[in-house]
């Protein structure tokens, strides 16, 4: 894991758990193993979840690719893939273009929490979010920005929460962690903002739907 990144990774993956349950819904753990061997059955599941991925094999890739173009929805939080399995920097960038974004050299990136103005693009409007809801959410990586997806919102001037048609299925890039939430949650069942977040990306089909409309 580089110095760079000053995230908790096992906050985030317990605010991820919290989220999805508080929301009603359960899941499965899949293996870094299980990913990298086998391609995930999209008729078993329908979402896959990158939480804090920094290292990802190329087979891993491979399916996660796969999975996506064949109809799955692909989230990650930040940074996915940012090295190879062997922690060395990634070279190439066909992660980004299966998030749709643009990122600096692997090598150049940083995780810095960025506070600052959350506010909702264009994207973001036609899907009726409110600016409001994300409030309390901040940008994990500064100078993202979508290049063949688009931007639902635009956190401390990063563009976060982006959607990129890939095949028949769908990727998210939040640019955001999820680290903050067990904390904001154990004091009066705060945290809304990434109840909203998880929300708005698990039940997005009729928004990537028309997406997919206004593509073609």
């Amino acid at each position: 894991v580089p110095d760079k990144a000053r995230l908790s990774f096992a906050a985030n993956r317990d605010g991820w758990v919290r989220a999805i349950k508080d929301l009603g819904l359960q899941f499965d753990f899949v293996s870094s193993e299980d990913l990298a061997r086998t391609k995930l059955s999209n008729e078993k599941y329908k979402v896959l979840i990158l939480p804090l991925s920094f290292a990802l094999s190329e087979d891993e890739v491979k399916n996660i690719e796969a999975f996506a173009s064949q109809g799955g929805v692909v989230i990650a939080d930040a940074a996915p893939g940012w090295m190879d399995d062997h922690c060395a920097w990634r070279e190439g960038d066909s992660l980004n273009k299966l998030f749709g974004i643009t990122t600096r050299p692997a090598e150049q990136r940083e995780i810095k929490n960025a506070v600052g103005e959350v506010r909702l693009t264009d994207e973001g409007e036609r899907w009726g979010l409110s600016a409001k809801d994300f409030s309390m959410l901040t940008a994990a990586e500064p100078n993202i920005k979508a290049s063949g997806g688009r931007a639902l919102l635009n956190i401390a001037g990063s563009d976060a929460v982006i959607t990129h048609n890939v095949g028949k299925g769908w990727t998210f890039y939040l640019n955001t962690a999820f680290d903050q939430y067990p904390k904001q949650r154990a004091a009066k069942f705060g945290g809304s903002s990434y109840r909203t977040l998880t929300s708005t990306v698990l039940r997005s089909e009729e928004h990537t739907s028309e997406l997919q409309s206004r593509s073609d």
